[in-house]
């Protein structure tokens, strides 16, 4: 992505490519490994950055 284009060129390209995604069996598996190997605790914060589908929140 170029750093100029407009931010309804990158959010037009977002979508499109987001399409695509799946939060699919294996990786709520992962995400939950992750959340338990973290020690997440119900109630607490998770900032997840740019780290894929967003499975995570699930």
């Amino acid at each position: 992505m170029r750093m100029d284009e407009s931010k309804e060129t990158q959010s037009e390209r977002f979508n499109t490519l987001a399409s695509g995604w799946s939060n699919s069996d294996e990786a709520i598996r992962q995400a939950e490994k992750a959340v338990n190997v973290l020690g997440i605790q119900s109630g607490q914060s998770l900032l997840d950055v740019a780290s894929g589908t967003g499975v995570i929140l699930h």
